[in-house]
């Protein structure tokens, strides 16, 4: 089971609505979001579950969505993927950032998606795993 960093927020309506969700979190085991990982994809970290982000998820959770959610890397094709949620914590100014660059983080930015919407994420995800494995990017 994955345990999650909470934090708890009281007073007026927001206070309300986190705690009804942290209720909801005490009941629910959250699972990886699936992935489509081609041969060849080393994974360095993963924290990103199958849960959407809303206002009350991302200000209520800590572990879900911070600047290290996931990453892999592939050496033979010499290419790191990296997601994070920018800025942590922050729902109404924040989103993924899904990177991918050549070698390190010091290499060539190769590509560079930001969404809010996790469904977006994980098909960028997949294609990207697939076109680098294929050696296309």
């Amino acid at each position: 089971m994955n345990y999650l960093k909470l934090r708890i927020h009281t007073g007026t309506q927001t206070g309300v609505v986190l705690n009804t969700f942290l209720v909801w979190c005490m009941y629910m085991k959250l699972e990886l979001q699936e992935l489509k990982i081609p041969t060849g994809w080393y994974i360095s970290y993963n924290q990103f579950y199958n849960i959407a982000p809303s206002k009350a998820a991302v200000e209520a959770i800590d572990t879900v969505f911070n600047e290290d959610i996931l990453q892999f890397k592939n050496e033979h094709r010499n290419r790191v993927i990296d997601l994070g949620w920018y800025p942590e914590g922050d729902y109404d100014l924040g989103s993924y950032g899904l990177v991918v660059y050549e070698g390190d983080f010091q290499g060539k930015l190769l590509c560079e998606i930001d969404s809010k919407n996790k469904d977006e994420i994980v098909s960028e995800i997949n294609r990207l795993l697939l076109e680098i494995a294929e050696g296309y990017l």
